[in-house]
């Protein structure tokens, strides 16, 4: 079967509906993100409905720059106290598009920070958000000695690529696989045992249409055209690798 590594599906209009769908296109467990408060309060709700979906607790770099610091300590009490009700952390990390402060930036650093040591402290696979700030990124995790990670939606030069590979973490490929030709030699380079797949969704668009759990099946097939292997094989490879990164927890 093939997983969505990385999706909200508490941003769901239908979630019976996507899961219906992505079932029929063999994509039959869907790993819901959460941004902020709101987001992983729906995603328990979720997860308590659909054994389909697995969910991670976290906050988005985008949202804790808009929080107050009682709401930030607010959520990660939460995240604690619900920690068993979870799978891993995320989404987290840093987003320099849109923290342009130093303020901001250290706001964003201190959070990921928190986020990396819950994560170890719980034994739990971590998500990461890394636009704009690869390299810092990579940076806190190889001080932190972050475990079980996943980079998701990770495109960045050969040099910050081959660090990546190097420090034996995870990536989630996107529909942006698709049509951009540019993206190929990353696929090419990275070691296969270390690709996942992910949408995203529901908030992100593709050539105008919006994208859903069932792209998975279409990110897989340009993956494995890109690696020579067959569709088959890289639906076996993928699923192993999730169970990798999230060991027991998926239980499939």
């Amino acid at each position: 079967m093939f997983i969505d590594v990385h999706c909200h599906a508490s941003m769901f209009e239908d979630v019976e509906k996507e899961i219906e769908n992505a079932k029929n296109a063999n994509v039959k467990l869907l790993i819901s993100n959460s941004v902020d408060f709101a987001s992983m309060e729906k995603n328990l709700e979720i997860a308590k409905k659909h054994k389909e979906i697995k969910i991670l607790l976290g906050l988005h770099p985008e949202e804790v720059i808009k929080m107050q610091k009682d709401e930030i300590e607010e959520a990660f009490e939460f995240i604690e106290k619900n920690i068993t009700e979870c799978i891993g952390i995320g989404e987290t990390g840093l987003d320099y598009k849109y923290a342009e402060t130093k303020e901001q930036r250290e706001v964003q650093r201190q959070c990921f920070a928190r986020h990396i040591e819950i994560a170890k402290k719980h034994n739990l696979a971590i998500e990461i958000h890394s636009r704009r700030a690869q390299n810092v990124v990579l940076d806190m995790l190889e001080k932190a000695e972050a475990r079980n990670v996943l980079l998701h939606w990770f495109y960045a030069d050969t040099k910050t690529v081959k660090k990546a590979a190097s420090m034996d973490y995870f990536i989630s490929v996107g529909p942006s696989i698709i049509s951009n030709e540019s993206l190929k030699p990353i696929i090419e380079e990275y070691p296969i045992e270390k690709i996942l797949f992910e949408t995203d969704c529901p908030a992100v668009l593709f050539d105008g249409e919006r994208v859903n759990p069932t792209w998975i099946a279409r990110v897989a097939q340009k993956v494995a055209e890109i690696k020579g292997i067959s569709l088959q094989e890289i639906e076996k490879i993928s699923e192993n690798n999730a169970k990798n990164l999230f060991s027991s927890k998926l239980n499939i």
